[in-house]
Parts: C-alpha cells; sequence; structure tokens
C-alpha cells in the first residue's frame, strides 16, 4: 500500500535547492579533493584497485576543473569534466559531486544513478572525518531517496540459496545478479526461476513506488524423496510376502488333491467322501489364497502409487518468498506536488 501527501514547491523548486545545496557545499567539494587526497588514498581500498597513478593525478585534475566550473556555473562544461575524471577513476566522490550537478540541471534519471554509485562503498570515501562523510552521505541518501519516488523506481534484492539458479525479470534473456541491487519501475513484473533438474517456475511480483524490497529464492520438493520410494519398497516387501503365502496355499492345495487321488485309486476307483479334517483344511486353504491375492493386489497398489510418486516428485520446485516486511516513509517530489510517501510491504 502506498499513500502521498501532498505539499508544494514543484520539482523544479527542489533542483533549484539542490543547485543551492552544491553551491554551499563548494569549499566542501575542494576539500574532499584536496584534503581527503584521492591520489593519496591506499590502494587496498575497494575504489582504488586497478587504478595507475598516472589514472588517479588524471582524474583528480579534471575533477577540480569540474569544480571550478561549477563555482561559475557551467554546469554542462562541470559534467564533462566529471564524467572526463570517471574515465580514468570511477571514485565515489566524484560520482557525489556529479549526482549533485545532474540533480540541479533536472536530469533526474543520471542523478538517481549517479547518487547509487556515490553510495556504493558507503561513507567511507565520502570525506576526510565523520562529519564530512556523514553530510555527504545523509545528502546523498535523500537525493537517492528522492529520486527513487519521483521516478516510480523500486529497489529489488534477489538472493538465493540455491547455487546454479537463473532468475529473470520481466522476460529478459539474461539473468540478473543474484544478490546484488537491481532498479526497477513500479508496477508488476513477472519473475521467472530456471535451473536444470528444477521445475522453472513464473510469478507476478507487485511493487510499488520508491520501495526497497528483498526476496529469496528457494527450491524444495513437494515431498521428501524417500517417501515415495517407500511406499516403492513397501509394495515390493508386500508382494514377496504375498508371494510366499500364494505359493504356500498353492502347495498345500496340491499335497491335499494328491491325497484324495490316491485314496480313490485305493479303492478301484471308488472316491469316498473326505473327512472332516479335509473340509476344514479346504476352507483354510481357501481364505488362505483369498488373503494372498488381496496381499499381492495392495502390493500392486503400493508400486504403482509409489513408482507414480517418484515420477510426480522428480522435479525440485521453487518458491519465491519475501524476506523484507517493513513500513517505510520516504520523500515525494513531482512536477506538481512534493511531501512523503508512506509504503507498507507484507
Amino acid at each position: 500500500m502506498c499513500w502521498v501527501m501532498s505539499a508544494r514547491p514543484a520539482m523544479a523548486q527542489a533542483a533549484q535547492a539542490a543547485q543551492a545545496d552544491h553551491d554551499a557545499s563548494g569549499d566542501a567539494a575542494t576539500a574532499l579533493t584536496q584534503l581527503h587526497g584521492f591520489a593519496a588514498e591506499g590502494s587496498d581500498q575497494a575504489w582504488n584497485r586497478d587504478v595507475s597513478e598516472d589514472n588517479k593525478r588524471s582524474a583528480v585534475l579534471l575533477f577540480r576543473q569540474g569544480t571550478e566550473l561549477v563555482k561559475a556555473s557551467e554546469l554542462a562544461l562541470a559534467v564533462e569534466k566529471y564524467e572526463e575524471a570517471l574515465s580514468h577513476w570511477p571514485h565515489p566522490g566524484i560520482y557525489a559531486n556529479l549526482a549533485r550537478v545532474v540533480m540541479a540541471q533536472e536530469e533526474h534519471l543520471k542523478a538517481y544513478e549517479y547518487a547509487v554509485a556515490a553510495l556504493r562503498y558507503g561513507k567511507a570515501p565520502l570525506g576526510i572525518d565523520a562529519q564530512t562523510r556523514d553530510t555527504q552521505y545523509d545528502e546523498l541518501r535523500r537525493i537517492k531517496d528522492q529520486l527513487r519516488v519521483y521516478l516510480q523506481l523500486v529497489e529489488l534484492r534477489i538472493d538465493s540459496d540455491e547455487p546454479g539458479v537463473g532468475v529473470f525479470i520481466g522476460g529478459q534473456t539474461e539473468p540478473i545478479e543474484l544478490g546484488a541491487g537491481q532498479v526497477v519501475l513500479a508496477g508488476r513484473h513477472l519473475i521467472g526461476v530456471e535451473k536444470p533438474g528444477y521445475q522453472p517456475l513464473s510469478q507476478s511480483l507487485h511493487f510499488y513506488s520508491g520501495t526497497s524490497v528483498r526476496y529469496r529464492v528457494s527450491g524444495y520438493r513437494r515431498m521428501e524423496q524417500w517417501k515415495p520410494w517407500a511406499l516403492v519398497g513397501g509394495g515390493v516387501a508386500l508382494g514377496l510376502i504375498g508371494g510366499g503365502v500364494y505359493w504356500d496355499t498353492w502347495r498345500r492345495h496340491r499335497d491335499l488333491q494328491t491325497q484324495s487321488t490316491a485314496r480313490c485309486d485305493s479303492t478301484n476307483g471308488t472316491c469316498e467322501q473326505g473327512s472332516a479334517n479335509d473340509a476344514d483344511t479346504w476352507r483354510r486353504i481357501q481364505w488362505q489364497e483369498r488373503g494372498a491375492l488381496v496381499t499381492l493386489t495392495v502390493s500392486g497398489l503400493l508400486v504403482s502409487g509409489g513408482t507414480a510418486l517418484v515420477w510426480w516428485n522428480r522435479h525440485r520446485h521453487f518458491r519465491i518468498q519475501s524476506i523484507e516486511r517493513a513500513i517505510s516513509v520516504t520523500p515525494v517530489v513531482s512536477p506538481q506536488t512534493a511531501g512523503v510517501s508512506a509504503s507498507m510491504s507484507f
């Protein structure tokens, strides 16, 4: 569910506020270059790896030129310098300034992308001291949250404990990177999950504007794998018992028939009526035979049913579960309104 409480000013005023914020933070931007010492940072930091010293020096020079252009209100030229600096060194500090500048130019999608890139490594690369880091981090978070709602974006993250699983969004042909954040438009999306040996899954999920959601893909079977095999094994065992009983019935029937034939032969073809013991024996044999046939019938049902369940349960299946249920309140800006958006996910 999503509620928006409207209050002017409009998005243009928000952009002007972003410009004012950036102008006011010009000294901080310069300090970020001079004091934080981009080129002097340790190479073990994630944002410094595989970046040569020459590239760092080129990026710092271009960054300073871009900052001077911002002070001179030459925002378009400043963007060019910042983007050129990023081609030498994709440092979060450069992304941070670039996000503010394009926000002031009302290039909202670019501003969102740059703010996300600036926040990738948290607060650490955003300032020389804790106060500067906190200020820059909070400002970038505010820009990102405002634009996420304004652009009707959703931050989606899908994890899985199943190795080798492929997750697709909206009919894409390439799977997404599991565990990494994805930005999608608000609305209903079809999520597809595939893996060899698993039953493919297609599930429609609805995402609300300005929210951050997280899901987990897990595999399961309709029943534990041993259960249908236990039915098959039980049916085979019951069949062996029933077969043994039926064989014993046949053997006893044969013996009784042999005894009856022998009595007829001994009386020159005149067969005398069997004794009462013979009649009881016949009845017991008949009941035993019926019991054996019932046992064999049940055995056949168990084997056939268990075999069908083995086939039915041959594939594992997927389920998609939300692992975050929360209420979030986010600033909202649009061409007509500004305010806050309250989103509740279940």
